[in-house]
């Protein structure tokens, strides 16, 4: 079976950035969560999908940092979900916050997934160990070795290259 390798970052700025590693896009949102980003997203998910018939994944960080997004990018969300049910096997939200806020942040990235009815899992989750962990199993299905550790270096690397992105 195949690991899923090193991410390749493809997109970032000082907002967020997107990575590929194997069949999976990796996307840390930092700041300002933006309707182009999100437009990218849904053109690499057919690329990769396309890449990959079998399917692919989707791991989504959303940082503590990470501002609500505005209308156009809300109005984005459908599109990429429309997208995402014809390539992605497994799905999640991670946002590693504590207390009331970070609890009601995972709470509606819960409930807008139950309303969407998506035709794939996704969970949320507040640690990225545990969106790993539950990645590599989706993972084996398609395929792909079962190992987390790859999966969240693919987000720990994002992390630290836009750490070297001043804040806008």
């Amino acid at each position: 079976m195949s690991d899923i390798g090193e991410v390749r970052v493809v997109e970032i700025d000082a907002h967020h950035a997107k990575g590929i590693a194997g069949n999976m896009l990796f996307c840390v949102w930092r700041f300002e969560t933006q309707a182009t980003a999100y437009v990218r997203a849904r053109t690499l998910l057919s690329e990769l999908g396309a890449q990959h018939p079998s399917g692919v994944g989707l791991l989504q960080v959303i940082e503590t940092t990470a501002l609500p997004p505005d209308t156009s990018a809300r109005a984005e969300f459908p599109k990429l979900h429309d997208v995402a049910d014809r390539v992605v096997k497994h799905s999640s939200i991670v946002h590693e916050g504590t207390g009331f806020k970070a609890a009601a942040v995972r709470t509606i990235t819960s409930g807008v997934y139950l309303v969407s009815r998506r035709k794939f899992p996704q969970e949320t989750f507040s640690s990225l160990d545990q969106a790993a962990a539950w990645h590599a199993t989706n993972q084996q299905a398609l395929g792909w070795s079962r190992n987390a550790a790859p999966i969240a270096q693919a987000v720990r690397t994002l992390r630290r290259r836009l750490e070297e992105i001043p804040p806008p």
